[in-house]
This record gives C-alpha cells, sequence and structure tokens, in this order.
C-alpha cells in the first residue's frame, strides 16, 4: 500500500512538547480555519497538502552484510536474547524461512517510533 495521508497512526498519549512548540488555541476568530488546516482528517489539511513529508518516508532501513555480524555477537554474547531469538523462530517459521525478516528482528527496537506519527498534537481538557 503506498503511504499516504490516510496512513498517519492515530493515537492518545501523554506528551511533553520541546521548548519553542507552538500552541494554536482555538478560541480565536480564526479558530474553525486553524482546525481545518491541523486536523488530519481534515479534506484542505495541511497533511492532505503534503506539508509533513517526512512523516511519510521511512528514511532508516538495515543492510544485512552489516547486521548479520552484529547479530551473531548479539546473541554470542547474551543467552537470554539468544533463547527469545529461537523462540521467536520456532513461533514463526515464516521469520524463521526469511533471512531479512530474521535480521530484522534485531534492528525491530531501534526502528523510528515518529515514523507516521503525526506531528502536530491535539490538546484534550
Amino acid at each position: 500500500m503506498p503511504l499516504s495521508a490516510a496512513s498517519y497512526r492515530d493515537e492518545q498519549r501523554r506528551e511533553t512538547f520541546a521548548a519553542g512548540s507552538v500552541r494554536v488555541p482555538a478560541d480565536q476568530p480564526l479558530g474553525l480555519l486553524a482546525v481545518a488546516m491541523l486536523d488530519p482528517e481534515s479534506a484542505d489539511s495541511l497533511l492532505a497538502w503534503n506539508f509533513f513529508p517526512g512523516m511519510l518516508q521511512r528514511t532508516e532501513y538495515i543492510e544485512g552484510y552489516t547486521i548479520a555480524p552484529l547479530a551473531d555477537r548479539m546473541l554470542a554474547g547474551d543467552l537470554d536474547l539468544r533463547r527469545e531469538f529461537e523462540a521467536r523462530l520456532a513461533a514463526d517459521p515464516s521469520c524463521a524461512a526469511d533471512g531479512n525478516a530474521r535480521l530484522a528482528w534485531f534492528y525491530a527496537p531501534y526502528y523510528d517510533e515518529c515514523y507516521l506519527l503525526y506531528p502536530i498534537g491535539r490538546e484534550f481538557r
């Protein structure tokens, strides 16, 4: 499926915004315009007009030739990790049969958690 504005993740969570973040209150003369522009589901939102292309692009990836030796060292140095990996292979035959999936398992904890996360927060009171 190609990535689009419909691909964003909609989740509620507590977030502390960095210094310099902007808060746009809706109770102002152009508040409805702000809502229309910032709400990701709005037909004319900034997301629909592709103002946030970075959230729709995964710029990180792994190369097998770099992660394979690292995975070997990780397995050799951590028996708990080896047991967890072997349990994964036993539970998922498709992962066991796919070398790329096995290597991706080692990289999974490092994936960008902000991928497909809409960079605008909504405040609930």
